[in-house]
């Protein structure tokens, strides 16, 4: 890229992603009590005991990390994003990618950089794969569209997320099953500095390729944002905030101009 160190979450081939819930923070109690040599009652033994247990008990619930203990509508969030992120296939300039896409309005959404220099989108779905002719792609933002697969549908958020909000996000690794990751909103920033135009949304999450194009969720189950890269010195994904999208969808989608022969 141009002025950044950002890199590109499309991938060329790789393994299923596995997801894994944890609750961090819980800690073994301790059961050993310390001495000074005196003979004590077995009774008043007992009863310290029991104290140090329960001060232990209390003690480690208290230190439970409570983002990590995921609400009923957390989990369905989850449910949806994996149900709804479908694998996306394309030439990227001439290179076979895998990413993610997702459905909105009845568009189907990727990243460009996926799929730009071909003419169609390849969408896997839960019966068999359906090749989709591209009809738009953003000259200034990582969007590229085509008509609506059949798939489950989500629907944008109508602003981008605060500062600190917390969000999941969504995609195929290496082209594998879906997987799902929960992440914080870290701040906004121009994309000059990635090398890429419009505003980006910065994620503290880690993501991997095939990621590219997948959708970013609130806690109500709307996109905020399309994930499109991982910045590696910072810990940071970058995402394309709802905002540009809506309104790259409402005056452009049907630009079409092909940046690799540039």
């Amino acid at each position: 890229m141009a002025n950044g160190a950002a890199r590109w979450v499309g991938s060329a081939i790789g393994a299923a992603g596995v997801i894994g819930l944890t609750l961090t923070g819980l800690h073994g109690m301790s059961n050993g009590m310390g001495g000074d040599g005196m003979q004590n009652d077995p009774l008043q033994n007992d009863a310290l005991q029991n104290d140090a247990l329960q001060n232990d008990a209390t003690q480690d619930l208290e230190s439970i990390d409570r983002t990590d203990i995921l609400t009923s509508d957390e989990i369905r969030v989850r449910a949806l994003a994996d149900a709804a992120t479908l694998g996306v296939s394309g030439l990227g300039c001439g290179e076979l990618l895998r990413g993610s896409g997702f459905v909105v309005g009845g568009v189907s959404y990727t990243n460009r950089h996926l799929v730009e220099g071909g003419e169609s989108i390849k969408f896997d779905q839960a019966v068999e794969p359906v090749l989709m002719p591209i009809t738009g792609m953003s000259d200034q933002l990582d969007v590229a569209a085509s008509d609506a697969v059949d798939a489950v549908t989500l629907e944008f958020a109508d602003r981008n997320p605060d500062i600190g909000s917390i969000v999941f996000v969504a995609g195929h690794a290496g082209g594998g099953d879906t997987r799902v990751e929960q992440g914080i909103v870290h701040l906004y920033a121009d994309g000059a500095t990635w090398g890429v135009g419009g505003n980006v949304m910065l994620i503290d999450v880690v993501t991997e390729p095939g990621f590219s194009g997948g959708p970013v969720l609130d806690r109500d189950g709307r996109v905020v944002a399309m994930l499109q890269g991982y910045e590696p010195t910072l810990a940071l994904t970058l995402a394309i905030p709802v905002e540009d999208l809506r309104s790259w969808s409402a005056v452009d989608r049907e630009a079409t101009i092909d940046r690799c022969r540039r």
